[in-house]
């Protein structure tokens, strides 16, 4: 009897740590299911960066970052959704009439802006460039292109007469692979044209004592982009077909190039004369040279060369004056030379001379 008292009690201790063991486990499954799991999964965001590359073919005043580096050119860029919707202007909002600038503190080697924007990564962005970013622009959202108002010449060692334009944009759709890594780049063109001089001589003995360069439009002027022609070929772009007008011309531009005195050497390449010069761009029928200069210490004063011309948009021209290239010097011909001969009832009277 008292076997089975005893194995009796250790089958009840058994059973009551297996429902021990089971309370247990319901206990930790129960514990499992609410445990608190954190996930730190973050979205990355990418700041919206800009670069500039500046054509330089024309060798206008900007020829490079470190020129266009303060003030800085306007941008204007909005994104639209990729899955339809209104597009938003993130860069030239309302309070921003002239853009947002885009400016840089240490020569062009990075750019910065006020108002850190970051990519949307299911959206496609258009961006839109002009500089100075203190010149008069404006930019017409409807049509996306831009004019500059009030437009005048100037010389080329001051930056406010040079205006740029980023000539198509730039497209980028931030939901495709790598497409926001880079900075946002933009390719200026001048909308002025660059117009410098130089002279050169045939001859022996030339000094050159002053040059002025007179009879162009000197009225301020509008400059516009105009939409792309379909029939146009696809190569040209926006820039290359926008317009330019201005008041009435009355021919009265005129500037000293320069009164400096330097001799010229013959044959020799020719040499820059004067300032360079950031201009309008015009067809001028008549543009009128007034040269002062000297051959072997003589003075030819007020002497004139008119010529028609074309300062084009984003086009560089140098006038080289060549002074005896094409010139007249003063020369002398024999036509006849008479004979000793007597003319009748002019003879000599016979003179009897005797010894």
């Amino acid at each position: 009897m008292n076997e089975f008292n005893n194995i009796n009690n250790f089958n009840q201790k058994q059973n009551i740590m297996k429902k021990s063991i089971l309370l247990l486990a319901v206990a930790a499954s129960f514990a499992a299911c609410t445990q608190n799991e954190e996930i730190n999964d973050a979205i990355s965001q990418q700041e919206i960066k800009f670069d500039q590359v500046l054509n330089k073919t024309t060798k206008a005043e900007i020829v490079n970052s470190s020129d266009l580096a303060t003030p800085g050119f306007s941008v204007f860029g909005k994104k639209t959704p990729n899955a339809g919707g209104d597009a938003f202007w993130v860069f030239g909002k309302d309070s921003e009439a002239n853009g947002t600038q885009v400016s840089s503190n240490n020569d062009g080697e990075s750019w910065s802006y006020t108002g850190t924007q970051y990519w949307d990564k299911v959206a496609t962005y258009n961006f839109y460039a002009a500089a100075p970013y203190n010149a008069n622009i404006t930019f017409d959202k409807e049509t996306e292109l831009f004019t500059f108002s009030n437009v005048t010449w100037g010389t080329a060692t001051d930056v406010a007469y040079d205006y740029l334009i980023d000539r198509n944009g730039a497209t980028v759709n931030a939901a495709e692979e790598g497409a926001t890594k880079n900075a946002v780049a933009f390719e200026f063109h001048h909308v002025m044209a660059k117009v410098d001089f130089k002279v050169m001589t045939t001859i022996d003995g030339v000094k050159i004592n002053k040059l002025v360069m007179q009879g162009w439009n000197a009225n301020e002027a509008t400059f516009a982009q105009v939409a792309s022609a379909a029939n146009l070929d696809e190569t040209w772009s926006v820039i290359d077909y926008s317009e330019w007008a201005m008041e009435d011309a009355t021919l009265e531009g005129k500037v000293i190039v320069s009164s400096e005195s330097i001799s010229i050497t013959q044959n020799a390449e020719a040499v820059t004369y004067g300032e360079t010069y950031i201009m309008v761009p015009q067809n001028i029928a008549a543009l009128k040279f007034i040269v002062d200069y000297e051959i072997a210490g003589e003075p030819f004063i007020n002497q004139p060369v008119t010529l028609a011309s074309v300062w084009g948009t984003d086009s560089h021209i140098t006038y080289t004056l060549n002074i005896g290239g094409g010139s007249e010097p003063i020369n002398f011909t024999v036509n006849s030379v008479c004979g000793f001969c007597v003319n009748p009832g002019t003879e000599d009277p016979e003179v009897d001379v005797k010894p």
